[in-house]
C-alpha cells in the first residue's frame, strides 16, 4: 500500500509538470506570422490537462474505496471500438439537419463515454503487465532498488490534437511545429496551410495519433489494435525522458527521428505480444483500409521520397511539387487519400525513420541495434543512454566488433 500511495505520489508530481508546461505554452506570445496565424487554432496543453485529468483521479479514486470491476473486458473493448465506427459512420453520412440521426450520433457518443475509462484501464493494465513481462522496469526517484513500470502506464482516450508542420521548400527539413485543436473544419485547415506558407515556406496540418503528455493523449478513432501500440509508443517517450536520449528530444531534427524510431520500433513489439498475451480482444477497427488495389502502398512511397529528395537536391522546387501531387492523385485512384504530400508531409512522417516516408540513414541503424540486442529491454535501454547520432554511430562500431 505504502509503495502504491509513493508511486501515485510521483504521478502527481509528473502531472503538475505536464500542468505547468501547459501554462508555458499558454503564455507564450506569438514569435512570428507563422506563430501568429497558428495561435487561434492552438491546443492548450493546459485546457486539456485541466479537462480530463480531475475526472479521470476521481474514476480511480472510486475504484480504489469500491473495489469497481472492469466486467467482461474483451466485450467492453468490443462495444467501445464498434460505438468508435459507428460514430465515425454517423459523423460521415448525416445530412444536414437530420435530427433523427444526430440523435443516434449523440447517443452513440453517451454510451462510449461511459465505457471510456474503464477501457483505458484494461489497456493500461495489458501494457503494463507486458512491460514488466518484457523487463522494462525502472526503480523510482527516492526509491532505489524497487523495480517497477514507471512512469505508470495512463493515457487518456479522445480526440488527438492536429499539428502544423512548417518545412522550407528547397528542402525537406521539419523546421518547427504547432499543435493545433483537433475540431478544425476543412476550411479552417485550408485557410491556416495558405497563410503560413504565404511566407515561402511548405506547410501541412496533420493528424496525430498520440502525444506524449503525462497522461498520454490517445486518439479515440483507432482501433483496439492501433490504440494498443499508440499507448505504448507515448508510454516509451515518458520512459526515455529520465534518459539522455528523452532528454534530448529537441535538440535537433536527427535526435527527434532516434527518439520517434525508437518508440515505434518498441511500441509495435509490444503491442504485439499484447495481442499475442490476449488473443480474444479482436475489436474491428474504426474505419477500414482501402480496398486491395494491386499496388504496394509503402514502395510507391519510399520511391517518391527519394525522388523529391533527388530533385531538391537539384533544386527543382517546383517539379519536385508536382511530382508529389500527382502522386497524390495516383494513390487517390488506386485507394489511399492523403489530403496533401508537400514537403512539410515528408518532414513530419519521416522522423519515424522505419517508414516509407523516410530517407533517413537513421531507421536501418536503429533497426540493426534492435537486431542485435538480445530483448526489446536490452534495446531500449542501450538507445536510452544515446544522446547524439556520432554516439549512435559509435554503438553500432561497438556491436560489430563484439560480432
Amino acid at each position: 500500500m505504502c509503495l502504491r500511495l509513493s508511486i501515485s505520489a510521483i504521478t502527481l508530481i509528473l502531472l503538475a509538470f505536464s500542468i505547468t508546461a501547459g501554462v508555458m505554452l499558454a503564455r507564450r506570445e506569438p514569435s512570428d506570422t507563422i506563430a501568429a496565424v497558428a495561435q487561434p487554432y492552438g491546443h492548450s496543453l493546459l485546457h486539456w490537462e485541466l479537462e480530463h485529468v480531475p475526472g479521470r483521479w476521481l474514476h480511480l479514486i472510486g475504484d480504489f474505496f469500491l473495489g469497481r470491476d472492469v466486467g467482461d473486458e474483451d466485450a467492453m473493448l468490443q462495444r467501445y471500438f464498434e460505438l468508435g465506427g459507428k460514430i465515425e459512420r454517423l459523423q460521415r453520412l448525416i445530412p444536414e439537419g437530420d435530427n433523427a440521426a444526430a440523435e443516434r450520433l449523440s447517443n452513440a457518443e453517451s454510451d462510449r463515454r461511459e465505457l471510456e475509462n474503464r477501457v483505458e484501464k484494461i489497456i493500461e493494465g495489458r501494457v503494463s503487465d507486458t512491460l514488466k513481462q518484457q523487463g522494462l522496469t525502472l526503480s523510482p526517484p527516492l526509491f532505489d532498488g524497487i523495480d517497477t513500470v514507471f512512469p505508470p502506464v495512463d493515457m487518456e482516450l479522445g480526440g488527438s490534437p492536429r499539428v502544423l508542420v512548417i518545412s522550407p521548400r528547397d528542402s525537406i527539413k521539419l523546421e518547427r511545429s504547432y499543435l493545433l485543436r483537433n475540431d478544425m473544419t476543412l476550411d479552417e485547415i485550408s485557410s491556416l496551410e495558405a497563410n503560413a506558407e504565404a511566407d515561402g515556406v511548405s506547410a501541412l496540418v496533420d493528424t496525430t495519433g498520440g502525444v506524449a503528455t503525462y497522461p498520454s493523449t490517445v486518439t479515440d478513432d483507432a482501433s483496439y489494435e492501433r490504440a494498443v501500440e499508440l499507448a505504448a509508443h507515448e508510454w516509451i517517450h515518458q520512459y526515455l525522458v529520465f534518459q539522455p536520449l528523452g532528454r534530448r528530444y529537441f535538440d535537433n531534427e536527427e535526435m527527434r527521428t532516434i527518439n520517434e524510431t525508437v518508440a515505434n520500433i518498441s511500441g509495435r513489439e509490444i503491442a504485439a505480444v499484447v495481442y499475442q498475451r490476449f488473443p480474444s480482444a479482436q475489436a474491428p477497427a474504426a474505419s477500414q483500409g482501402p480496398a486491395q488495389s494491386g499496388i504496394d502502398f509503402n514502395k510507391e512511397m519510399r520511391e517518391l521520397r527519394l525522388a523529391v529528395d533527388e530533385l531538391l537536391a537539384q533544386k527543382e522546387v517546383e517539379e519536385a511539387e508536382t511530382l508529389m501531387e500527382q502522386k497524390r492523385l495516383f494513390l487517390a485512384e488506386n485507394g489511399y487519400y492523403i489530403r496533401k504530400i508537400n514537403q512539410a508531409f515528408f518532414a513530419f512522417h519521416g522522423t519515424y525513420a522505419d517508414t516509407p516516408a523516410s530517407s533517413s540513414p537513421i531507421g536501418p541503424k536503429v533497426q540493426t541495434v534492435r537486431e542485435r540486442s538480445a530483448s526489446l529491454s536490452d534495446f531500449v535501454q542501450t538507445m536510452g543512454k544515446v544522446s547524439s547520432v556520432e554516439e549512435l554511430d559509435a554503438l553500432l562500431d561497438e556491436l560489430r566488433v563484439d560480432d
